[in-house]
């Protein structure tokens, strides 16, 4: 196996990388795409949020989704959004402040600032894939949610990532550079004993591929020209008898 490469995708610590506006610019790229339309419309299908409720969003990002939950809320409910990230969530304040039945807060996912069976929902997505310990969220969002509350993680696993490539070889060390810039690759797979483990039951599991026929739109979605400019600059080390490792 080849060394973890010594850098990590912008979402890992956003207000540290420096590239804010353009993760902010991606998130509103993403968020047209037809996987992550459909994968976001299972998400609050399966919330069955009801007027009246409260529900919470970890890992928020810009707040679209909150306004959404918030939505489906009326009348007299009301979602919050957390994230980490101070530049997130000054940007959902900024597109979403004006609204009474929404607010956003600094928070990290391992110490929610909120009472114990506070909401009545709770949705986490793209996020886990990026933080040290999701063991923690997971257990923080099942302690704030309410006796029979709902719970929605969404989440991908990089190791199900394939592209037809000219260079088989070339293909691969791209790839593991670009898998190896996530903090929990296989975060999609372990979701459900994560779930088991914080107690939730009844739980329900799905699966979707997303394609991409075009270059630009895979480019701009896996970021493969900085996984191939990181592949170069970090390469795959060898073991010393020369064996190929793929």
């Amino acid at each position: 196996m080849a060394d973890a490469p010594p850098f990590r995708s912008g979402f890992s610590d956003v207000d540290a990388s420096g590239a804010g506006n353009q993760l902010i610019d991606y998130l509103d790229a993403a968020r047209r795409a037809p996987g992550i339309v459909r994968a976001k419309s299972w998400s609050f299908d399966v919330l069955a949020l009801e007027p009246g409720m409260g529900a919470l969003d970890v890992g928020c990002g810009t707040g679209e989704d909150v306004i959404a939950m918030a939505d489906l809320a009326q009348p007299k409910g009301c979602a919050v959004g957390v994230d980490v990230s101070a530049t997130m969530i000054d940007e959902a304040r900024r597109r979403h402040g004006h609204r009474p039945d929404v607010s956003f807060q600094t928070a990290d996912a391992g110490l929610l600032p909120f009472e114990s069976a506070t909401f009545d929902a709770c949705r986490c997505e793209r996020t886990l894939q990026h933080i040290d310990d999701p063991d923690a969220a997971v257990a923080e969002m099942a302690r704030v949610l309410r006796p029979g509350g709902r719970l929605a993680l969404l989440e991908p696993d990089w190791g199900t990532l394939v592209v037809s490539g000219g260079d088989p070889e070339v293909t691969k060390r791209i790839l593991a550079v670009h898998v190896g810039r996530h903090k929990q690759p296989a975060l999609g797979r372990r979701l459900h004993c994560l779930l088991t483990t914080h107690g939730f039951t009844d739980i329900e599991m799905g699966a979707g591929v997303v394609m991409y026929t075009d270059i630009s739109s895979a480019y701009r979605a896996f970021g493969m020209v900085r996984a191939a400019e990181l592949a170069l600059r970090f390469p795959i080390k060898r073991p010393s008898d020369g064996t190929r490792i793929s």
